[in-house]
């Protein structure tokens, strides 16, 4: 096999003052070593994801199946980015771009590296290591700062950017070296190997392990039965380092054989070679030079076979061929001296595992060949090839499902099938998933089961999520469970509408009614709604009740699904919008012991409801009221009589005035003897005759027809507004009797005529004022036509344009301010052609809103 130290590790070396001359460029990209294989594939991004295939037994591939000969994508479960892969018998192990190293696969003797005493680990798992805290304390922590890492058949080795070794799982045959935490026995964490410093690439095959140092000198250990070392020794666990060699660049090591690369591309072996590995006949531990290769940049050693690129992309073989892992025709079983492969060129990387090999080209072609009982050539059959396979490796790119939606009943059962876009991509695991295991389970194919009982389950619908690549790509298929209906249900029983006359500004009442469906998560809710008496009411398709007349009917809903019917009793009245009670405006005189019929009004008169809930009285001890609205006056006082409708409790009421037994009774009233004269803006008191002048109740109640003229207080005070006649009423309070008087409004006592006021002007009002004369335009200036503001006296800019000798113009040069009285003045000033003044100055005020 082929171990590589990481590009950026290099980095990180110089980072700590190593200089670093004995170094691999490229990152390991591809990795064999048993029965299983692992590649990094760029995609159109060029990110890297991680493929697998072959044997599984152990999960060193972290997919589900227990074996496969076609190449799956592997779901990492990490955040980081992997760097490089590689494969030990049955375990796997691969470094991220920060250092750290995750494993998966077999862990039954600690070569995972997790800490964890597990038979397998089947998700990629972090490596942790035993290391020195500031106190020189050992304590636990991730494994970090790794360049590269290998892997035997059941050990782990991994290279610091400092140039330290670490190693853990079996040490059966000292192949994890002396540690100073843990001197010997199996490791379940990583810890340091003692005796081995400035390392820049390790290298491991079953239980032999070999280091190349900055200075180019190889270090062995381990097993040592085929020659790996130049020691008696069976095995050891101390670093050796190999005599009679050259300043090396690269090693690479197989069953019981290894292999060097030298600065000049030579190669050389050494260890057992009863596959013709070495040019010597017999097995050597003393290293030789391989004949005939051309200069070399990278080895491969595999279990009985080896590999070599040179420097032109050319690949060449030699060892064992019993089953084409050389990738050339079969002629003999050994092959000696190294032969080059015709059938593909251009190669960067290679490696070699157990009787199979695996090459990359620059483009990023995967070709295999060798043993394929497992699968582990991925050509998607268990044929050994002799020549090198090329395998078509397309990322997946999304996820199909089958159908968009399915609906199913209660306790169906349906399989859905998915498949990966492109068409022939590497398959991926597809993970499936649901919106609601309550409702259906999707089984790890695609078998879906709905619930035997949806009566607990709300709702009816679910989505299944076919994902890969950790829900990188997903597709969905809606899941409809067609729940049937059971019975429908309306949330009113009962219900009453109003049709209100037009007059009252409301000409129809609506109501929208709900209906229930059972059970609440069924499938088809859909219902028909009809009314019996469209001329009484009308109803829509949401369930929308309109009143249309007064009357009764009723509403029904009918499921579409099992034709289901609850119904709802509608009435339609004419509500009570007010009541009124008959009296001398709102109040009523009566002598003591007195009785009288209160009669009331209810409006409007087709009111459906003419009834009255109750009488009551303010003070039963002044005016006590049966419920037939029938007074009885008691005695001298006021009381309040107030009448309910039945129907949403409208109120009338009417003020009652008793008094005493020797009441004397008002027989006629005068408001004044002739015409009433008043100046505007000034006031006068009304002084009305009574006839007999002791009438016990000399109340009156004034009013004016014209306010903007003349308005008059409830004490009589009359005020005279703007210029002009109205008339006055007065009613009495006894008799409800009225008179009229004649009042006219003449000029201010300082001569001004005012006219009537205006409101809501406004804000940029202009004024036209016509005169029955011509007038003289020389007489129009600001003391003859001005505006002033009430509040401040202040006269505004105004422009005035006289138009056909008889009209005035007035127009502000700004608006005026909302909220503020205006007075317009046309004064005396203002004259004839003939010199005449107006016979009257005129003003009148005007408010802005």
């Amino acid at each position: 096999m082929t171990k590589w130290k990481l590009g950026w590790g290099l980095l990180l070396a110089l980072a700590a003052s190593l200089i670093l001359t004995h170094t691999v460029s490229a990152e390991p990209t591809i990795s064999i070593y048993g029965n299983h294989t692992l590649i990094l594939k760029k995609d159109s991004d060029e990110n890297d994801h991680l493929l697998g295939w072959g044997w599984n037994a152990f999960d060193q591939l972290a997919i589900s199946d227990n074996q496969t000969s076609v190449p799956k994508e592997i779901s990492t479960t990490i955040d980081q980015k992997i760097s490089s892969v590689e494969t030990g018998d049955i375990h796997s192990l691969v470094v991220t771009e920060y250092g750290e190293v995750f494993s998966f696969g077999s862990n039954d003797s600690g070569q995972a590296g997790t800490g964890e005493a597990t038979t397998t680990e089947p998700e990629l798992s972090q490596v942790m290591a035993f290391e020195k805290d500031g106190s020189d304390e050992f304590v636990e922590r991730k494994l970090s700062n790794i360049i590269q890492a290998t892997a035997g058949d059941s050990h782990s080795l991994a290279l610091k950017s400092d140039g330290t070794v670490w190693s853990f799982g079996s040490n059966q045959f000292g192949q994890l070296g002396q540690h100073e935490y843990k001197a010997t026995g199996e490791k379940l964490t990583a810890e340091q190997i003692i005796g081995l410093e400035d390392i820049v690439q390790i290298e491991s095959f079953e239980h032999h392990n070999l280091a190349l140092d900055e200075d180019g000198a190889v270090w062995a250990w381990g097993e040592n039965w085929g020659g790996q070392m130049p020691v008696s020794f069976a095995f050891t666990k101390t670093p050796y380092k190999i005599k009679g060699l050259p300043d090396i660049t690269q090693v690479a090591t197989g069953t019981s054989h290894s292999l060097a690369l030298d600065e000049q591309g030579r190669v050389w072996s050494w260890g057992k070679n009863d596959f013709g590995l070495n040019p010597n006949a017999t097995d050597i531990a003393t290293p030789f030079v391989v004949p005939t290769l051309p200069a070399v940049e990278q080895l491969a050693a595999g279990a009985f076979h080896n590999l070599a690129l040179d420097k032109q992309g050319n690949v060449w073989a030699w060892g064992d061929n019993a089953v084409g892992e050389l990738g050339i025709p079969v002629s003999s079983r050994i092959t000696q001296p190294p032969t080059q492969l015709t059938a593909i060129n251009d190669v960067a990387e290679i490696d070699a595992g157990n009787r199979y090999s695996i090459a990359k080209t620059a483009s990023g072609d995967v070709y295999t060949w060798g043993l394929n009982e497992y699968g582990q050539l991925g050509d998607g059959t268990a044929l050994n090839r002799s020549l090198p396979t090329d395998l078509i490796l397309s990322l997946a790119e999304g996820v199909e499902i089958d159908r968009e939606t399915i609906t199913l009943t209660e306790g169906d059962e349906a399989q859905l099938n998915a498949k990966l876009i492109p068409k022939g991509a590497v398959e991926t695991e597809i993970q499936w998933s649901s919106s609601n295991t309550d409702m259906v389970t999707v089984s790890d194919d695609g078998k879906i089961q709905v619930t035997d009982d949806m009566t607990r389950i709300e709702g009816n619908r679910a989505k299944i999520t076919a994902s890969i690549l950790d829900g990188a790509y997903t597709d969905t298929v809606n899941v409809i469970i067609a729940v049937p209906v059971t019975g429908v249900e309306l949330n009113k029983k009962s219900v009453t509408l109003e049709r209100v006359p037009e007059w009252i500004g409301v000409t129809e009442d609506t109501i929208e009614l709900e209906a229930l469906v059972y059970p609440y998560n069924a499938t088809d809710k859909r219902v028909i709604w009809t009314s019996d008496d469209p001329d009484i009411a009308t109803v829509n398709t949401q369930g929308e009740v309109t009143s249309v007349s007064e009357g009764r009917t009723t509403i029904t809903a009918t499921t579409i699904d099992g034709g289901f019917e609850d119904s709802v009793d509608i009435e339609v009245s004419v509500p009570v919008d007010r009541i009124y009670i008959k009296g001398y405006q709102n109040d009523l005189y009566l002598e003591q012991d007195e009785e009288y019929q209160l009669e009331y009004r209810i409006f409007p008169l087709s009111a459906t409801d003419q009834y009255v809930y109750e009488w009551e009285s303010s003070d039963s001890s002044v005016v006590k009221v049966k419920q037939n609205g029938e007074l009885e006056a008691v005695s001298e006082g006021t009381a309040e009589i107030t009448v309910t409708t039945l129907y949403k409790r409208k109120t009338g009421s009417i003020t009652v005035h008793v008094y005493p037994e020797d009441y004397v009774d008002l027989s006629a009233f005068e408001i004044a003897e002739s015409t009433v004269e008043v100046d505007a803006e000034d006031s006068i008191r009304l002084t009305p005759t009574f006839y007999p002048s002791n009438a016990t109740n000399k109340k009156l109640t004034y009013s004016s027809s014209n306010k903007d003229v003349a308005t008059v207080s409830q004490s009589g005070k009359v005020t005279g507004v703007s210029t002009g006649t109205t008339t006055l009423y007065a009613r009495s309070a006894d008799t409800g009797k009225v008179d009229s008087v004649k009042v006219v409004v003449g000029t201010t006592n300082d001569g001004w005529v005012v006219k009537k006021a205006k409101d809501s002007v406004l804000e940029n009002k202009y004024w036209k004022i016509a005169f029955s004369t011509d007038i003289n335009p020389d007489t129009i200036n600001n003391r003859s036509v001005y505006i002033r503001e009430e509040s401040s006296s202040r006269k505004l800019d105004i422009k005035v344009a006289l138009v056909s000798n008889r009209e005035l113009y007035v127009i502000p040069e700004d608006r005026y301010d909302r909220g503020e009285d205006y007075e317009l003045y046309i004064t005396d000033d203002l004259k004839t052609p003939d010199g005449e003044k107006l016979s009257h100055k005129v003003k009148f005020k005007f408010r802005v809103e």
